[in-house]
């Protein structure tokens, strides 16, 4: 199995993943020091402003997990992006090539009620 990743990009910090077979793609758990606490998926380019909304999933030990399918973008001939957002505001944004069939995102609730997202990982 090859993968191939392109380097990173400055500002806002764009990747990208293709492969001949399934490529896990995850949001960094932290840059800059500064933990993980937002993800979105866009269906195209961010700056178009089309955002998906997951479909929800189950709750566990205090993590819900939702999820969004890939297949319908791909066969419209679009490209997903994911957006990973940090507690200073900095972001990384992942193009996520035809290969990446699902993301799977993990929110933790606090016993105050707050949530952010734990992880997030596409394959």
């Amino acid at each position: 199995m090859r993968r191939y990743l392109l380097p990173m990009l400055a500002v806002g910090t764009m990747m990208t993943a293709t492969a001949a077979h399934a490529v896990q793609t995850s949001c960094p758990a932290s840059q800059k020091s500064k933990a993980l606490n937002a993800a979105s998926l866009f269906d195209g380019p961010p700056e178009g402003m089309v955002e998906l909304r997951p479909e929800e999933g189950k709750e566990k030990n205090g993590l819900l997990r939702t999820y969004w399918m890939l297949g319908d973008i791909h066969k419209a001939g679009r490209v997903p992006h994911l957006v990973c957002g940090y507690e200073d505001g900095g972001q990384v944004v992942m193009k996520l090539g035809k290969t990446v069939r699902a993301c799977i995102r993990f929110v933790r609730t606090d016993k105050k009620g707050n949530s952010s997202v734990f992880s997030v990982r596409c394959e």
